[in-house]
């Protein structure tokens, strides 16, 4: 590999972490927006360009968590991929201990701060609290939800514990994670074609099966989709697109004119546009990142290596944001008598408002330090406690699960 080659390499890899941690902001920014401002359209007298500006960015959280889908495909299904590319087959237990490392790592401490959240909130400001968090909020905060949640049954089975509603993509992430290895055989291995086809019909049963019985976010089934065109992103070795200033380009324009041309009652009215559009948007984002994969001149984005650091805790801060913005508007009102949503009309106003978003970086970066940066020690505890099966692999006995040609 020669130095340009890995200059690219270096400057792709800072590409998607600028990509993850601008994905979780925007995710941020739109809950608290949502939470704390006036819808523009339902805003009276003098609005100001600022407005406009921070009202146009709420819309973009949707499509933040469709980008989040494309890259976990691309980081984790690829990864899959190229692993049995290089050794002729893959380790599921290893594979199953990472993924549960992952997520366990951020999302059992973030569902028992939602819990302290929700409980201060009630101490100290009881009366504001009730008009806020959902009537239900006790039968979502028992051992049974919060079981249901880590164990990834929540919005089939049970709320989400705590009522952290963003949680709800984490189920669709992790059963991707666990149907992809079924789905994998038939499109990439030369074993038995009944095998693979029995373990591809199982994951698709299991894909029907749980989006039959989920009862909100993003349907299971359909929105795989979208998972799988970050796989192809990944593997595929010749981009459609070679320039990925031109489809970068084209996924902007698409973002912008969206976002400008479709009010937010349209996806209520035609819910099944939403997938089309979704569909397309992850099309264009799995082209940009095949293409910026085998561009051999990219450039590092501005910032280089601080993306990797603001990468670093925003899975953190996607998990605890919605119990702590909560939180804060229950104890503004309670302090300081600002009841949200305001029509912002002063400085005073901007200040309440911002203020979550600001707080929200250093907050989930300190979370992070106790649970993302030791995502590798949760790995080697698992390790350590689920069992190693044994496998018939080439006639010997293997003590790892896994899939061969």
């Amino acid at each position: 590999m020669n130095s340009s080659t890995t200059k690219s390499a270096v400057a792709f890899h800072q590409w998607l972490d600028l990509f993850r941690w601008c994905a979780a902001m925007l995710v941020l920014y739109t809950h608290t927006m949502n939470r704390f401002l006036v819808p523009l359209s339902e805003a009276t007298g003098k609005r100001s360009a600022f407005y406009y500006a921070a009202s146009f960015m709420t819309g973009f959280s949707h499509q933040a968590v469709m980008i989040f889908f494309v890259l976990s495909g691309f980081l984790v299904g690829g990864a899959l991929v190229k692993e049995y590319r290089k050794n002729g087959t893959v380790d599921i237990r290893m594979y199953v201990v990472k993924r549960l490392a992952r997520l366990w790592t951020v999302l059992l401490p973030a569902l028992i701060l939602s819990f302290a959240m929700n409980g201060a909130a009630f101490h100290f400001f009881a009366p504001q609290a009730e008009g806020v968090y959902p009537t239900n909020l006790e039968d979502q905060s028992d051992l049974v939800s919060f079981v249901c949640t880590m164990v990834f049954f929540h919005t089939v089975a049970c709320q989400t514990f705590a009522a952290n509603g963003p949680l709800w993509s984490i189920f669709n992430e992790f059963w991707y994670y666990m149907v992809w290895p079924l789905l994998f055989p038939i499109l990439f291995t030369r074993g038995s074609i009944w095998q693979s086809a029995a373990l591809a019909l199982s994951g698709i049963l299991i894909l029907l099966s749980l989006t039959y019985w989920q009862f909100t976010g993003s349907w299971l089934a359909p929105y795989m989709l979208i998972w799988l065109l970050g796989v192809a992103a990944a593997v595929i070795p010749n981009p459609p697109v070679r320039s990925p200033g031109v489809i970068g380009v084209a996924l902007a324009l698409f973002l912008l004119g969206t976002r400008l041309a479709v009010r937010r009652t349209f996806w209520e009215d035609y819910p099944y546009s939403e997938l089309t559009f979704d569909i397309v948007l992850g099309v264009l984002f799995a082209l940009l990142l095949s293409a910026m994969k085998e561009c051999h001149r990219l450039r590092a984005p501005i910032g280089g290596s601080i993306h990797e650091s603001l990468a670093g805790f925003s899975f953190s801060l996607y998990c605890i944001h919605a119990p702590i913005l909560t939180f804060y508007g229950v104890a503004v009102a309670a302090m300081w008598n600002m009841h949200g949503p305001i029509k912002p009309v002063s400085a005073v106003h901007w200040l309440f408002l911002l203020t979550p978003v600001i707080l929200m970086i250093p907050l989930a970066f300190v979370f992070s330090l106790g649970t993302e940066q030791k995502t590798h020690k949760v790995r080697q505890l698992l390790d350590r406690i689920i069992p190693k099966h044994s496998s018939m692999r080439g006639g010997a006995r293997n003590d790892t699960i896994t899939l061969e040609s």
